[in-house]
């Protein structure tokens, strides 16, 4: 049984520069991270150089390395975009990671509520909780029997309904 022995981490260098895994999935809101290795011998790279194809999908946390290691990729909005990695070795090496952003849901928060007020034969207020989202909410549709009445803002919480009809039955 050994006291104080401290915990040592083995990397292994690939042969020629690359990027791994070669493709992610991550969350809107999410973080998921792939590998720089710059490859070994007289030909390995000692840096690299990150563009993402469009940044209104993912974002990194470095656009360039100098060191292997890990890139973390933050997901913006649901879609998919390629990350290049170009390499400064002899054979100048390019590596694409394919990114796709899985939309994520708003959720409501416990306790959540839809008040009607002012109502009348016809009409009525409406009031509700805010929803949460990972980023933010863009709007909130309302319905009647299943069919859109009405879109407002994310940020509007409130909305006045009429032409509505008194049940009968």
């Amino acid at each position: 049984h050994l006291r104080g022995q401290a915990r040592t981490e083995i990397f292994i260098e690939p042969l020629a520069p690359s990027v791994s895994p070669g493709a992610l999935t991550v969350d809107k809101g999410g973080t998921a991270s792939f590998t720089v290795a710059f490859g070994q011998g007289a030909g390995r790279a000692t840096s690299a150089d990150i563009t993402v194809a469009d940044g209104g999908i993912a974002s990194v946390n470095q656009t360039q390395v100098a060191t292997p290691g890990s890139v973390t990729v933050t997901g913006l909005a649901a879609g998919t975009t390629d990350i290049t990695v170009v390499f400064n070795d002899t054979a100048s090496t390019s590596v694409t990671v394919s990114v796709t952003v899985r939309p994520v849901a708003p959720t409501w928060p416990s306790g959540s509520r839809l008040t009607a007020s002012d109502v009348t034969r016809t009409g009525a207020a409406l009031t509700w909780t805010a929803a949460q989202d990972v980023t933010a909410v863009t709007g909130y549709k309302l319905y009647q029997d299943g069919a859109e009445i009405a879109t407002v803002a994310g940020d509007v919480y409130s909305r006045t309904v009429t032409g509505l009809s008194p049940a009968t039955g």
